[in-house]
């Protein structure tokens, strides 16, 4: 490791992060996902900074980043060099392997929600990891260009025939999140789907994170017809 940096398993008082953190991440995230967490830091003592992140849970021999999230992986600073992150990648495998394990699993999130996960990709692949499972991924982002001028026009004729028909779009109180939860549940129980969540489940995360948590829904007249949870999962 370069001179002016440590990675340690205990963070010391004074040292903030040089890095915007995701929701799943959060310690109070994982205390949700499961007890005990094996986290490790990358420090720079010279501006008492850390510069990269990830935690992992221990079952056996087996290390995972998350247990029950979407994603969870590494965090770390734009400003970090390549060669001191597969540093830190090379130290927390050393640290994984004197605790006996012998398989690590990290979920990484979409490409588009940080501008060096190409990096972080190349530097696991480069160290024999491999994708196990790959998924697609959508996302809109959030701009001064109007909606429907990002959207295909079968989806423009889509949402003309909606408003037609008399279709409204708004946001639901967090307090019809129990109602909520079982229309998405019925719905999914009509496909034969489930959902990842049960409704106690949900109900802990988002009394946790309240202010990161949104419900929306189309009705016809006072009926939902369609709704959503929504979680923000990033401060920008």
């Amino acid at each position: 490791m370069e001179s002016g940096y440590t990675v340690s398993s205990e963070l010391p008082p004074g040292f903030s992060p040089d890095y915007d953190s995701f929701l799943f991440n959060d310690p109070a995230h994982l205390k949700l996902q499961a007890d005990e967490w094996l986290s490790l830091y990358l420090l720079r003592q010279t501006n008492r900074k850390i510069m990269a992140q990830v935690s992992f849970h221990l079952e056996g021999e087996k290390a995972m980043s998350p247990v029950r999230a979407p994603f969870g992986s590494f965090l770390f600073s734009n400003l970090l060099s390549p060669l001191i992150l597969h540093d830190f990648v090379l130290a927390c495998e050393g640290q994984l392997v004197r605790r006996g394990v012998r398989f690590v699993s990290v979920t990484e999130p979409p490409l588009y929600y940080r501008k060096s996960g190409e990096l972080l990709q190349t530097i696991l692949l480069n160290r024999q990891f491999h994708v196990s499972r790959a998924e697609l991924s959508s996302g809109i982002r959030i701009d001064k260009t109007l909606f429907e001028e990002k959207i295909e026009a079968w989806e423009k004729r889509k949402l003309k025939l909606a408003r037609e028909k008399g279709l409204t779009f708004r946001s639901i109180p967090l307090s019809e999140l129990e109602d909520t939860y079982n229309f998405i549940l019925r719905c999914r129980t009509q496909r034969g789907q489930t959902l990842s969540m049960t409704f106690e489940e949900l109900k802990n995360t988002v009394n946790t994170f309240k202010k990161s948590f949104f419900l929306f829904g189309t009705f016809f007249q006072k009926e939902l017809a369609s709704a959503s949870i929504s979680i923000r999962v990033h401060p920008t």
